[in-house]
């Protein structure tokens, strides 16, 4: 299945392949990106970690700003 990521912190848009069934988990080990340090979004919805990846999805990786 293909589909679209942008990565927030880089700017940075691709096109990945994954397999099907393939989660956001599995997306961010892929790229490597902490799970803590993002905000997983498809199609405008923030989504969680086991959230299961559909074809031709837009993945949105906005950063996470934490501070105190």
């Amino acid at each position: 299945m293909n589909i679209h990521v942008t990565i927030e912190r880089t700017h940075e848009k691709q096109s990945l392949e994954l397999k099907e069934k393939s989660t956001i988990k599995d997306l961010l080990t892929r790229l490597r990106v902490n799970p803590l340090t993002i905000l997983p979004i498809i199609n405008g919805e923030v989504v969680i970690e086991d959230h299961i990846i559909q074809d031709n999805d837009h993945v949105s990786l906005k950063s996470v700003i934490s501070g105190g």
